[in-house]
């Protein structure tokens, strides 16, 4: 009878010992799978060949006397947005007259770098009563963060033709709400409670888009070889073109020349 019990003992931890054997294997074949796939996966990305680019950078000027800036009077909330000096952002023009917030882009672009090369994160901030940045460029689709830091009743509206309008009031308490625009367009914004209060929205389905920064400077890279129009787009002072052509290895240098009539 002991014997019996030992052998049916026995016959048990062989048969534990067996199912723990198999099933360690079994675990050991799946993570070597799973790293056989990662492995094959950045293989691929890794030899993809890198297509050859070249790019586009220059200036935006404007010809004659600089224009002076125009101080805005401030008619509502002055305690809050007279901490500083407030002057009319839609023509600057620096001492050697380069055009801040100038819209540089090419179309006809059919490939190239993804549009996620735009950023991840954009943020559209009513500070001081003033729109930060003056012009935000965002994929369409793509949420935005309008902020109110003021502490004070903001009203975010918008004005476009292919895209719905935007018209939110935004309390001091609610400082985040999300908008995002579906179609590619230039937005124009305003606050309906501060009416000097004026920005822009740049919506767009393709990367190849810039802003002049305050010396009027731009630069457009890691462009497919080929033909394209070069645009160059001024809230006041209206929208040149030109063709451009890109060869790979190759930067092409472009200077646009808007004067007081836009030409």
């Amino acid at each position: 009878m002991y014997r019996s019990i030992f052998l049916i003992n026995s016959l048990i931890l062989l048969l534990i010992a067996f199912v723990f054997s198999c099933s360690k294997q079994n675990s050991e074949l799946k993570a070597t799978n799973k790293q056989s796939i990662i492995q094959t996966s950045s293989v691929k990305a890794s030899s993809k060949p890198n297509m050859a680019v070249g790019s586009v950078h220059g200036r935006v000027v404007f010809q004659g006397e600089a224009p002076r800036r125009v101080k805005l009077m401030l008619v509502k909330d002055a305690d809050v947005c007279g901490h500083d000096d407030q002057y009319d952002q839609r023509l600057i023009v620096s001492n050697d007259h380069g055009i801040k917030n100038a819209v540089v882009y090419l179309t006809g672009v059919k490939e190239g770098k993804p549009l996620s090369s735009l950023g991840s994160k954009f943020i559209f901030d009513q500070r001081g009563c003033r729109y930060r940045p003056h012009i935000l460029l965002v994929p369409v689709n793509t949420p935005i963060e309008v902020l109110n830091d003021d502490n004070i009743l903001h009203n975010l509206h918008t004005f476009s033709k292919k895209n719905r309008p935007v018209n939110m009031s935004q309390p001091k308490f609610r400082k985040k709400m999300e908008i995002s625009f579906k179609y590619p367009e230039f937005i124009h914004a305003r606050c309906d409670i501060h009416g000097w209060m004026s920005g822009w929205i740049i919506a767009v389905d393709q990367p190849y888009y810039t802003i002049t920064d305050a010396d009027g400077n731009f630069s457009l890279s890691d462009v497919p070889p080929g033909t394209y129009t070069l645009n160059c787009w001024q809230e006041k002072l209206g929208e040149q073109t030109r063709p451009v052509t890109i060869t790979a290895g190759n930067t092409i240098a472009s200077t646009f020349t808007f004067n007081a009539e836009g030409k």
